[in-house]
């Protein structure tokens, strides 16, 4: 199966509308309300994709990287227009295009004791972790070390709970992890249960996570 790189007109604020639960902030939904939209979300995608990533590593260059709860979005500043790295994509294809953002990964692993099976785990220096499994792209972490990546709506580490409330329907749980939240698609800790209480760590899709 193909890559499919999707290109939203309609500006980077309008991409972290990414699922059905995501409430979206006063300023996005001010976006035009009826911009033509592709979706592509393969469910898997065959590792020889050589064309593919030559095309999407070529963009990449050009562009910025925001998180997102059904994979990563690569945003042009200058005219707001986005690529989409769904999970799905290949191993191969996603680990190009950062390395045209973030450089190339500093720490590379398999781990066999996963949860949810073993993954094959890349770390950049901006502190973003990608999980693959079977050469797919399944799952994102950010840890509680960097500040510097968030979603569409500017929801990253460092982030209130009130902020996060004001972009996405929250759900909060305690956990053996500690003070745990949903927001639709995307999961992850905060430092306390206050309004004021700080993200600690996101996460998203399938990852390596131990409970």
């Amino acid at each position: 199966m193909r890559v499919t790189v999707v290109a939203l007109l309609a500006g980077p604020m309008l991409l972290a509308a990414c699922n059905s639960s995501t409430r979206m902030p006063n300023s996005e939904q001010s976006a035009t309300p009826d911009a033509n939209v592709e979706s592509a979300m393969p469910a898997g995608v065959a590792a020889n994709s050589t064309a593919e990533n030559s095309t999407v590593a070529t963009l990449a260059s050009k562009l910025l990287l925001n998180i997102a709860p059904d994979g990563l979005t690569l945003v042009d500043p200058q005219n707001g227009h986005s690529r989409q790295l769904p999970f799905g994509t290949a191993q191969d294809v996603v680990l190009s295009a950062l390395s045209q953002i973030a450089g190339e990964p500093v720490k590379q692993e398999r781990n066999g004791e996963c949860p949810a099976g073993a993954m094959d785990i890349a770390q950049f220096a901006n502190g973003l972790r990608l999980s693959f499994q079977n050469a797919t792209f399944v799952g994102w972490t950010v840890p509680n070390d960097t500040g510097k990546l968030t979603t569409a709506a500017g929801v990253g580490i460092g982030s209130t709970l009130n902020m996060l409330k004001s972009a996405y329907d929250v759900r909060l749980s305690t956990s053996s992890l500690g003070q745990e939240f949903r927001a639709g698609d995307m999961a992850g800790l905060l430092g306390g249960s206050g309004s004021d209480a700080r993200i600690t760590t996101l996460w998203a899709g399938t990852t390596c996570i131990f409970r």
